[in-house]
């Protein structure tokens, strides 16, 4: 893997824990105000997403190890003098798809336009590029036959909706859980969906089943899931 790709996954790790952190601090932040019923409960999702962000801040640190251990003084000077004989320019579109984004679609059809309006959404809410520096958000899209549901992580959104859907409280605050319960509460259910997010899954929403349990309440019978870094079908019938 090239050192560009290894910064970028890097980066990508660390944007992760971001996010976890960013819900601990809006999480803490209620539990001055909080009813004395709430507490506990406040407290308990506070424990699983600082374990959740103690996670994704090892998994960035075990990646910044191993760039450091490839790309050490001897291999990054090589690395440089290729990058230099090639002339090689990485431009990106700041208006449409970061270059990840632009790497899943590889051999793909008709996803630009789905990450495009991820973007555009984005520039509506007045947020940061997917995958820049300062981007701390999530956005996500649900398609269900002709209908879109647009959903954005709790921290960012600027207005906030109930999650009635069972799902653990790390995925509660998470932009695949808006788009999901927005379509919930429509009425939509039943028949395969597509779930484009502009950020890699959490382990909570991804490998623990966060996004595959709250689809099971859809009574779908499959939901294609399309990230930065590719995709993935999800058979629930």
């Amino acid at each position: 893997m090239p050192l560009a790709d290894d910064i970028e996954e890097f980066r990508r790790n660390v944007a992760k824990a971001i996010e976890e952190l960013e819900e601990v601090r809006s999480v803490s932040d209620k539990l001055t105000a909080c009813a004395v019923d709430e507490i506990h409960r406040h407290l308990t999702q506070l424990q699983d997403l600082c374990e959740q962000a103690s996670i994704e801040i090892k998994r960035a640190t075990e990646q910044l190890i191993e760039i450091n251990t490839k790309w050490g003084s001897e291999s990054l000077k090589s690395y440089l003098g290729q990058q230099n004989k090639r002339d090689i320019i990485e431009k990106r579109d700041s208006n449409l798809i970061t270059s990840a984004m632009a790497e899943s679609l590889k051999g793909g059809s008709g996803l630009t336009d789905v990450f495009q309006d991820l973007a555009e959404y984005r520039q509506q809410l007045g947020l940061p590029i997917a995958g820049s520096e300062d981007d701390r958000s999530t956005v996500a899209k649900l398609e269900i036959g002709d209908r879109g549901f647009f959903g954005i992580n709790s921290s960012s959104n600027p207005n906030p909706r109930p999650i009635t859907l069972r799902v653990n409280p790390i995925s509660r605050s998470h932009a695949e859980a808006d788009a999901l319960q927005q379509a919930f509460d429509a009425g939509v259910r039943g028949g395969r969906a597509r779930l484009v997010v502009d950020r890699d899954l959490c382990r909570a929403c991804g490998q623990n089943g966060g996004v595959k349990g709250m689809a099971r309440q859809l009574d779908l019978e499959e939901l294609e899931v399309i990230s930065p870094s590719g995709r993935e079908v999800i058979q629930l019938k």
